[in-house]
């Protein structure tokens, strides 16, 4: 009686065994609800990298001078953080994105000019020294806090597919420095640089889109607030646009 219920555990064991690998075996993963696993929430560092240009109402005055931006050097560079948060059910497309970056950007003109403070307002003049200027421009390093909503055709995980979105941002000015290069009289390059707020508005705020496929996008960043707090001599407001990588 004993080698029998040895004889039969054995049978049982191994009937059981073979019954779960059939049952393994004839799972179709092609049925598989791949959205039950796709994450709430992900974290992403975008880096995006552009161009610099100003916008006016051409309100221009005749005793002040308005030099030409230029814009192949007037560069853009960003880093964010950001969270990016499934809105609604497994299968929804709508996303919110959110986090906090700092943004570099670059404002170089053409001529030999440079800005200055005269009267209390922000003034580009030319140079009283006359030192033929090669470079002049200035540089705002901005902390920004992006919020955008975005719809993500990815099926599995988010940045994986087209994708599109549009939002705003708010953020503060951290410093502003104005370098200039020039010859000096042997010939030799000269770089100089001067930390100066130079009446740049110490807020910034606006409206931002972006479109893209999987991690590349194109952006634009349209700068609502006044780029200058003393702006009787200059109207302009900022405007960025580029590519963005996001990891």
């Amino acid at each position: 009686m004993k080698y029998l219920n040895f004889i039969i555990s054995i049978l049982f064991f191994y009937t059981s065994h073979s019954i779960a690998q059939e049952v393994i075996i004839n799972v179709n993963i092609d049925t598989i609800d791949y959205s039950i696993f796709k994450p709430r929430t992900r974290f992403i560092l975008d880096i995006d990298y552009g161009f610099d240009t100003f916008l006016s109402k051409n309100n221009k005055k005749s005793d002040v001078n308005y030099p030409e931006l230029d814009l192949w050097p007037s560069l853009h560079i960003g880093f964010s953080f950001n969270g990016k948060t499934r809105m609604f059910g497994n299968k929804s497309v709508m996303y919110i994105k959110y986090g906090l970056g700092l943004k570099w950007a670059n404002y170089v003109v053409k001529g030999d000019y440079l800005l200055k403070k005269n009267e209390g307002k922000p003034t580009y003049s030319h140079d009283d020294i006359e030192r033929n200027l090669l470079y002049s421009g200035i540089r705002n390093l901005y902390m920004e806090l992006p919020v955008m909503f975005q719809l993500d055709f990815s099926e599995k995980k988010t940045d994986k597919s087209f994708k599109i979105g549009i939002g705003a941002y708010a953020g503060v000015r951290w410093y502003t420095w104005q370098t200039l290069t020039y010859k000096d009289k042997y010939g030799d390059f000269t770089k100089a640089t001067v930390r100066n707020r130079f009446f740049v508005n110490p807020f910034n705020y606006g409206v931002q889109s972006e479109i893209g496929y999987k991690s590349i996008s194109i952006f634009t960043q349209y700068n609502m607030s006044n780029f200058f707090d003393k702006n009787e001599n200059y109207d302009y407001t900022a405007l960025k646009f580029g590519f963005k990588t996001s990891i």
